[in-house]
């Protein structure tokens, strides 16, 4: 990567201030939900286990031992797992500076840079003790290096290359449609490195096979029986998320610019008199459009072809996966916001973008304190009522926030029992679909059956349900409905406020003679 000019450093040092002010506003106000937990629970595991429970659960592989190493120094609280995902946002900022740079210019650059530092999106996944961050990162440093490998002939940008790609992969599998997108553009515009890029592919392709096959190995589990084929909507939706927190100022401020690009107002002395010329630019949009058009190309085809594949084997999920395009999105504005000449328009563009920013956090910072109920009270909940010996009963994906909490605040004195219902869902808990489990009903009854006995045998004690509302659990819940039952929380009952989104709808008390 070029040296940063000095006239550039100050901006950018600015950027990084900001982006780091967005991230680390609330970073560890919001409790760990199903995902997040789910991920730092296998930090638990030593590291010559880890790769077999990764594998078990079909997590990121190359998230989960970042993040390993990372607790090893920091610990494993929400403000410090999150605190990786927020200074890999950072880094971000920094590449998209190098990269916006690279492809047109020092001011590109610089608008990239702010930009993702006040982007919604972004900031938002540095909240997240999830592989987003990392996925944005990646895609920057992946695509540097394919550009590198484009304009000139280094082995070390081969190697960096197929280290980013596999890394990507590794953190997820749509990386797969940007490949596709790089094998497509060489093919047709730059012909000459065809045999190269393959070459380049086909290491890859060695390096991720152990993941591919664990990949191949749970392509019919079920995992994605969740998501549903996505329509039009989707790709608007999408758009939607990467100007999320500022969208209608963002396309005011885009209108301005874009006329900018073709057209020039120029102030012009003829003789006495001062007029107004306005100029062609279309020389200069020639001279940039193979850049222009490339980055539409890597933001719109992974896209599409995701879409494509979704409507037969769905894997769309919008606000999430879409991050490793975000910023080519970024870019592309960076270039049309660059094209604003005066001063105190980009003044003021700077101004009322960071005010949005800020306004976003704040407003996502009031939703979590407006929470009645999360994973985290709850558990705390159940931790100053739960005895020794008590059992608790997990239903559908209930588990991972309470694997996490319960140890941390239930007193080291008081020892407990946990299950989970089906049993199979102890070792990925979100991995099964109902559609798959129910094809097993009579398992799933005996199971039920079995977990009822436990109740009877030891009815002097409590037994805790954590009880979500779907076919399975029902299939538990009819069999717990003769015993001595009652509902110790009820979060269908939301009250004066409003619940975090949890995947359990009630808790139960059952098995003691003098329960109440």
């Amino acid at each position: 990567m070029k040296k940063i000019n000095l006239s550039a450093i100050i901006p950018l040092l600015g950027c990084l201030l900001l982006g780091g002010f967005l991230r680390f506003q609330h970073i560890g106000l919001r409790p760990f939900w199903l995902d997040e937990a789910n991920s730092v629970n296998f930090l638990q595991f030593s590291w010559g286990s880890l790769w077999q429970q990764i594998a078990g659960a079909e997590s990121a592989p190359a998230y989960i031992y970042a993040i390993k190493a990372w607790s090893l120094i920091l610990g494993d609280s929400e403000a410090t797992i999150r605190s990786f995902s927020a200074m890999l946002s950072l880094f971000s900022i920094l590449v998209i500076y190098f990269l916006g740079k690279k492809l047109f210019n020092e001011k590109v650059g610089l608008w990239s840079a702010f930009l993702l530092a006040i982007n919604y999106f972004s900031f938002f996944y540095t909240l997240q003790a999830r592989q987003y961050s990392a996925v944005i990162l990646i895609s920057l440093l992946a695509y540097f290096y394919f550009l590198q490998i484009l304009s000139r002939k280094k082995i070390s940008d081969g190697f960096w290359f197929i280290l980013f790609s596999t890394l990507g992969l590794y953190l997820h599998p749509w990386f797969a449609f940007v490949f596709l997108a790089e094998i497509i553009w060489v093919i047709f515009r730059r012909k000459e490195k065809t045999l190269l890029m393959l070459g380049l592919f086909s290491g890859i392709a060695l390096f991720f096979l152990p993941w591919l096959k664990i990949l191949f190995q749970y392509r019919a589990a079920g995992v994605n029986d969740w998501i549903s084929s996505p329509g039009v909507a989707v790709l608007l939706q999408t758009f939607q998320f990467f100007i999320y927190g500022s969208g209608w100022i963002y396309l005011i401020i885009l209108s301005l610019a874009t006329p900018s690009l073709f057209f020039v107002i120029k102030k012009e002395k003829v003789g006495a008199n001062l007029s107004l010329r306005v100029t062609d630019r279309e020389d200069y949009f020639r001279s940039q459009s193979n850049n222009f058009f490339m980055l539409a190309w890597f933001l719109f085809f992974p896209l599409l072809a995701a879409w494509i594949l979704s409507q037969w084997f769905p894997f769309y999920v919008v606000g999430r996966y879409e991050a490793l395009v975000l910023p080519f999105f970024v870019i592309l504005l960076a270039f049309l916001y660059s094209q604003l000449r005066n001063k105190f328009l980009i003044l003021g563009v700077l101004i009322i973008f960071s005010v949005f920013a800020y306004k976003a956090v704040k407003e996502d910072e009031k939703t979590i304190l407006s929470y009645k109920y999360n994973d985290k009270n709850i558990a705390q909940l159940l931790s100053e009522n739960i005895q020794t010996e008590d059992r608790i009963i997990f239903t559908d994906l209930s588990r991972p926030p309470f694997d996490y909490y319960l140890p941390r605040l239930v007193n080291e004195n008081k020892t407990y029992a946990e299950y989970s219902f089906p049993l199979e869902m102890e070792g990925h808990p979100a991995f099964q679909s109902e559609r798959i489990q129910l094809r097993n009903r009579a398992g799933l009854e005996q199971e039920a059956e079995n977990l009822v006995d436990k109740i009877e045998n030891n009815a002097e004690k409590y037994t805790w349900i954590i009880l979500a509302e779907n076919p399975v659990s029902k299939i538990l819940w009819e069999k717990i409905n003769k015993l001595n039952c009652n509902i110790f929380l009820d979060l269908t009952l939301k009250e004066n406020q409003p619940v975090s989104p949890l995947h359990f709808q009630q808790i139960w008390k059952c098995g003691s003679k003098n329960n109440n």
